[in-house]
Parts: C-alpha cells; structure tokens; sequence
C-alpha cells in the first residue's frame, strides 16, 4: 500500500512531513484582527484569485499566508499586504502564466485591491497607504521576510488531497465521485471555520482538514456518529452537540453500512491519517464545536449585514 500511495504522492512520509510544516508554520502565531477588518481584507484576497485564476481553490493558500503574516505591517498597509498575497500565490504556482502581473497599474484586477483600500478607509477611519507598483513591489519583500520566505505550508486543500487519497485506495471506494462529494463538502465547512477564525496553534489547517475529513464519513453514512464520540460525552449529548452543528439541524445521518464494514472503516481512517481512534474522536468533537461557533458567527455577520452595521 505505501507504494501505491507514493505513487501519487500521498505516502505516510509525505504525511509525516505535513505534519512537521503545520507544526512550524502554526507557531508563528495569528494578528487578533477585528474580524469585520479580517473578514473583507480574505473576501478581497478571494475575488482577486478568482479573477487571475478563475478558481477558488488558492483561497486556504492564501488565507493561511495571510495568518501568518498579517502583522507584518500596520492596519494602513493592510490592502498592500492582500494585493503581496495574491502575487505570492499567483507566482508559487508555475502553472499560472500571465503577461501582466497580479494587480500591477496594467491589470484589469487593480480596481480590486483598490475598492478595498477605499472600503478599509471608511470602515476603520484610517489613511491607507498608497497602492502604485513600486509600493507592491517593496510591500511584498516585506511579507515574503515575515513568512521567512517560505510559502509551502500546506493548506486545506493539500491535506485533503493526501487524506482523500490514501483512504480511496486503502478502502478501495468503487467511484472517484464518492470521495469527490464528501471533499466538496469538507471545503465548504473548512471555509466557514477558516473565515470566522484564523489558523492558530491550537487549530491549524492541519486540524481542521482532520477533523472534518474524518466527520464526512459520518455524513455520507459509512460511520455511525457513535463511532466518533467524544469519552466524555453521553450519546444523547453528543447526538444533540452534532446536530447543533448543522445547518438547519435535523435528523442525525443513517449509516449505510453494517457494524463491522463500519469498524473496519474507522480501522482504515486510523491509518490513513495515522492517528489512533481517540484523537479522530477528540478531532470530531473539535470540528463540531467550531462548526457551531462558525454558523453562529455567520449568522450574526449577515444579521449585521441587513442593519447596515
């Protein structure tokens, strides 16, 4: 099995070595934005990457880069250091190719970065700094020094891509289709978590990839929710904290599969992200805490929205 999953680039060294770049890259610690401030700096850092690339699958990229980097400089030059994101990522990716640099005076894009100085001014009655060329150009050296020039810390997407992988040959899934469902899923939670909160040592990418991976099985009705409960919670508890977690709450997800194919896919979880069945239990009950949190956030983010707060 380790051939096969070198094979594609998701071998348990691989694995090993994720874990060590999250380990480095969290200990870098997040800037305490205010989380409106936060919240439009990633919205910008998104529509910028989905203009350049047409995709939003460089937004965990960039929103980690942005944690670990965001006190590189003052609230004035927060437009600055978003538009240095942007190029970072845009440029660490060699299938991207581009005549005109990411925001420079020639690209269609630059209105972006500059309807978010404008907003950034208003809503925190700050001057920002001016955004030319040669600004972008300084302000990016700056942030590529505060990341200690190192912008492979892997992201979201890339532990998904690892997990998803490793379990699909280990479990032998029949259809790609499947697993692609229940990481299409993992992403829109993880987006939820990650817009609501910065990356920290306590949840870092790492961490909520896990955590969230492991709970689709529960989604897609190969795991019972039992399965992943918490030692310290009763089942009644648990079973009301999950559906908590969910949007619009509802019935728990049946399992499709029986006792044993369930247990031997919790085996096969194990050893995917090399972790005993404690730690996924202890990984399921941090994603459910912070799903609720993100929903309650999202929630009062839009009812501020309506009033025009």
């Amino acid at each position: 099995m380790e051939d096969a999953w070198h094979r594609v680039g998701a071998s348990s060294e691989m694995l090993a070595n994720l874990k060590e770049a999250d380990r480095r890259g969290t200990e870098k610690g997040a800037r305490a934005f205010d989380q409106k401030i936060r919240v439009g700096a990633l919205r910008c850092l998104s529509s910028m990457l989905q203009g350049t690339t047409g995709s939003q699958s460089y937004w965990f990229k960039a929103s980690l880069l942005f944690d670990f980097c965001a006190d590189c400089a003052g609230l004035a030059e927060l437009p600055l250091t978003c538009a240095a994101i942007a190029r970072i990522v845009v440029k660490s990716d060699f299938t991207l190719h581009s005549c005109v640099p990411l925001l420079s005076e020639r690209c269609p894009g630059r209105r972006l970065i500059q309807d978010f100085s404008s907003w950034l001014s208003a809503t925190a009655n700050i001057e920002t700094t001016e955004i030319n060329d040669r600004s972008l150009c300084q302000h990016e050296q700056v942030v590529l020094k505060a990341l200690d020039w190192q912008v492979d810390y892997p992201c979201v997407e890339q532990w998904c891509y690892i997990y998803f992988a490793r379990i699909g040959m280990l479990a032998g899934f029949r259809t790609s289709e499947q697993l692609q469902k229940m990481q299409v899923r993992v992403f829109i939670s993880a987006r939820a978590i990650l817009m609501s909160r910065p990356a920290t040592k306590e949840l870092s990418h790492g961490d909520v990839a896990l955590s969230l991976f492991v709970l689709s099985f529960v989604d897609a009705g190969y795991l019972p929710l039992l399965k992943l409960k918490p030692k310290h919670l009763e089942e009644d508890d648990w079973a009301t904290l999950y559906a908590e977690s969910q949007l619009g709450g509802g019935e728990l997800p049946q399992c499709h599969v029986s006792e044993a194919i369930a247990s031997q896919i919790l085996e096969m979880l194990c050893l995917t992200v090399q972790e005993d069945a404690e730690e996924l239990c202890n990984k399921a009950y941090q994603a459910v805490q912070e799903m609720i949190q993100a929903f309650r956030w999202i929630q009062s983010y839009q009812s501020e929205s309506c009033r025009g707060v």
